[in-house]
């Protein structure tokens, strides 16, 4: 942690005042150093002292004079010391606190010097701290080498604080594998708690599989752990990026969604308080096809408080990204996150090459999956270092089966993702009779290079490549293309200054923060523009051929991104309808909107980009506009009914196909008579 000091404005209120007897000398004592500011003086001379009888902390010598307000900030640092633990979960009881804590430059949270030394007990008899073998007991002590914790009884480094959760076991009950009880000899069959004594504890939710992409953020309380089972009282908030619905809840056209788990080990959506019957169903989905044109809602709490918007200066080692629901203006709202990549070294103080910090609902800063405030963006410029972070490897669908037996080594976990140096042996049985030797496959990593980069125009800008790039554009390869002033280079309906590209799994090349996968590398070049999103709406190549006519009207143009307002008539020939139209109509007056949309004038029918926009046959029942219908006749055929909407008809010779949204008879075999 750096040491930063400097002089205070003059006191003007009474609390100032209160810390020294003379309101216009004052002296204060920040992370054990003396500051001093003289009234009437045009500068002071700021000294840190040494006081190692107080602490086990310290900051080496030296001095500087400045002038009232000015704040200047020394390279050397505060060795030996670690943040406090903030936010003690409820189920957990401190024991004991490190014997002296300092403030922090000052401000609420603290730091504790080397060899501090917290014990904390689990609240009720019957529970323990997650993440553990069962223990009710932690005493974590200061590492001031590392700055983080270590569990002094296992030895255990970089240990954070989990909550602890209740004990499935009271008496001689334990859970089988297979969600069965089991007491004694016999079995209790079932999914759910069965008891015949009391039966203490907590139920435990599964564990949802997602996490951020590029169509959604996920965003966890302090009472989940993100273990395979999730504790009661565990929240997840999903937000969908722009374009995209939560999919998998009751709430139609929501972009956002709030799950809580529940005593009885369910899953409610906290706005419609209905159970989700499979967390793993919850995702985004485009929201044109789901919800038809209705506006995504974002759902946010009224009590909470806006964050002011951190200023991130433009750096050419680091990349800054805002997810869908920031504004950019003075003040974001609850759960606007930023994602920050470095292209060589590592954010701030941690040993991280990419972080996210998001707006929380106490109107603070807060880095993502940690504890730690950020009030500053100068907290997240990068630095050299080596970051150490690994690729995670994708192995959803990995699982044995009646073809082959798998096989996952001790690094791999149970989740969809796994870790470096995660091994997999694939176990195939050999045909041979009698023969029981298997073959092992160790799934590895495959280096396969995506397709090469080269900007059209390389004198507009600059390409630097990542150290994974040294032999081939293989996985993993990052490429760091930054555009010269006044220059943007363009991709995904975005102009950017700056763009990170990383070579997938899939030899796609991606945006690093977003993983939205850019086509046309080919294409990539610095033009003249100001950075931001593309305005207009994507498409213009749309052209009349066998099954429809288009019209483009005077507004348009002969690019493939339209003006706003621009207008596009799109008819099909006879037998055809509009693809993806709810009322199959044959024809659609496509305008462009201010939101980069295509929406049809007169219905709801939406499309992101009107090329995509085909004319596809269909035929519907002239009596019921429907596109099939099954009947049984009475045996005198005198009269017979639709199955489907209960319509009796007297003459059906009277029913035809006719082209959808059309009013002509066109005879087509849609009919089946029982």
């Amino acid at each position: 942690m750096g040491c930063t000091l400097g002089c205070i404005s003059r006191p003007t209120v009474s609390r100032v005042a209160d810390r020294n007897s003379n309101a216009w000398n004052l002296t204060v004592r920040i992370n054990g150093v003396e500051l001093t500011c003289i009234a009437g003086s045009s500068s002071v001379t700021v000294e840190k002292k040494i006081r190692e009888d107080d602490h086990g902390f310290y900051c080496k010598v030296s001095s500087k004079s400045l002038t009232h307000d000015e704040q200047a900030t020394f390279a050397d640092r505060c060795t030996n010391a670690c943040f406090a633990f903030e936010g003690i979960p409820d189920s957990v009881v401190v024991k004991q606190r490190p014997w002296r804590m300092f403030d922090f430059k000052g401000k609420t949270n603290f730091i504790v010097p080397f060899n501090g030394i917290y014990v904390f007990e689990c609240k009720h008899a019957s529970s323990y701290f997650a993440n553990t073998n069962q223990a009710t007991k932690r005493r974590l002590q200061c590492d001031g080498k590392t700055s983080t914790y270590t569990e002094i009884d296992t030895g255990e480094k970089n240990v954070t604080l989990a909550p602890c959760i209740q004990s499935f076991m009271s008496g001689k009950w334990i859970w089988q594998q297979g969600g069965d009880w089991q007491q004694g000899g016999r079995w209790q069959q079932g999914a759910g708690w069965q008891q015949e004594t009391e039966l203490r504890g907590i139920a435990m939710c599964a564990l949802p599989q997602m996490s951020d992409d590029d169509t959604k953020t996920v965003f966890r309380n302090e009472n989940c752990i993100n273990a395979e089972k999730e504790t009661v009282g565990c929240s997840i908030r999903i937000d969908c990026e722009q374009g995209y619905i939560v999919n998998g809840t009751k709430q139609i056209s929501m972009a956002t969604a709030q799950i809580k788990c529940q005593p009885n080990g369910m899953w409610i959506d906290e706005v419609s308080q209905t159970t989700i019957s499979n967390v793993n169903d919850l995702g985004c989905v485009p929201g044109e096809a789901a919800a038809r044109g209705v506006p995504a809602l974002i759902a946010t709490s009224a009590d909470a408080q806006r964050c002011r918007t951190l200023n991130f200066a433009k750096n050419r080692g680091e990349v800054v990204k805002a997810r869908r629901i920031c504004t950019g203006a003075r003040f974001e709202q609850a759960y606007c996150q930023y994602d920050i990549q470095c292209v060589n070294g590592v954010i701030g103080d941690t040993s991280t090459s990419r972080a996210s910090i998001f707006c929380d609902q106490n109107g603070l800063w807060r880095l993502k999956h940690t504890n730690i405030l950020v009030d500053s963006a100068n907290m997240l410029r990068c630095k050299s270092g080596i970051s150490d972070q690994r690729e995670l490897c994708k192995a959803s669908n990995l699982v044995s089966d009646g073809t082959r037996l798998i096989k996952k080594r001790r690094r791999c976990n149970g989740h969809i993702r796994q870790p470096y140096g995660c091994q997999v042996d694939i176990i195939c049985p050999e045909a041979s009779e009698g023969d029981n030797i298997t073959s092992v496959l160790s799934v590895t990593r495959r280096r396969k290079a995506c397709k090469p980069i080269r900007l059209k125009n390389p004198e507009k800008g600059i390409v630097k490549k990542s150290a994974a790039c040294a032999k081939t554009d293989g996985v993993g390869c990052i490429y760091s293309i930054e555009c010269i002033n006044g220059y943007v280079i363009k991709a995904n309906d975005q102009r950017n200054e700056h763009l990170l590209l990383v070579c997938g799994n899939d030899l796609k090349w991606r945006e690093e923060m977003t993983f939205t996968v850019v086509e046309e590398v080919d294409e990539l070049d610095c033009k003249p523009g100001e950075a931001g999103k593309l305005s207009g709406c994507k498409g213009g190549a749309i052209a009349s051929d066998e099954t429809k006519r288009v019209r483009k009207r005077k507004r348009c143009t002969k690019e493939n991104r339209q003006p706003y307002q621009c207008q596009i008539d799109v008819k099909c020939l006879d037998g055809f309808v509009i693809g993806e139209s709810r009322t199959l109509a044959n024809q659609a007056n496509m305008v462009c909107q201010k939101n980069g949309e295509w929406k049809d004038k007169h219905t709801d029918l939406l499309t992101r980009n009107i090329d995509e926009l085909v004319c596809q046959p269909g035929y519907v029942v002239v009596q019921t506009k429907n596109e099939q219908m099954q009947m049984t006749c009475e045996p005198n055929g005198t009269k017979c009914k639709d199955v489907g909407t209960g319509t009796v008809f007297t003459f059906t010779d009277t029913l035809r196909c006719v082209p959808g949204g059309s009013s002509s008879s066109f005879s087509s075999p849609l009919l089946s008579l029982f």
